[in-house]
């Protein structure tokens, strides 16, 4: 299955905190408490820092999308390891 356009989503507001998090490898989730925290302590600030954050992800989706490698398969997988050899089915 394709990956949505974050932006495009329907689940995600921008889809900033998820791409922020795949770009840096790190989970969205944390990027996610970071940002609601400091909306307690400084709004402004943290809403400006979403919206730098959605520039950011914007422009990086934009220079550097995302391939997606598709993998043509002629059947069902087999259970053999990289030498070619089968493996014994498990009990």
């Amino acid at each position: 299955m394709p990956a949505a356009n974050l932006l495009a989503r329907p689940d995600t507001f921008l889809g900033a905190c998820e791409g922020a998090g795949q770009d840096l490898g790190i989970r969205p989730d944390l990027i996610r408490v970071v940002l609601a925290a400091g909306l307690l302590v400084a709004p402004l600030w943290s809403l400006a820092a979403y919206a730098g954050l959605v520039i950011l992800v914007s422009i990086t989706r934009l220079a550097f999308p995302v391939r997606i490698d598709r993998v043509a398969t002629s059947g069902p997988p087999t259970a053999a390891n990289d030498h070619g050899t089968r493996l014994a089915a498990a009990a």
